[in-house]
């Protein structure tokens, strides 16, 4: 578990899982607006 508090992959001195969090937090909305997308395209093909 030591890599989880090694420098970070963003060129940050942060720990690697601040990194991953901030990575993943710029990438929810992205990821919720294609679910979205995949909701209305499969709800509106069945009705």
């Amino acid at each position: 578990m030591n890599y989880m508090f090694e420098s970070g992959f963003l060129g940050t001195k942060a720990p690697f899982f601040m990194d991953f969090v901030t990575l993943l937090v710029a990438l929810l909305p992205v990821l919720v607006y294609g679910a979205i997308l995949l909701a209305k395209k499969i709800c509106t093909k069945h009705i």
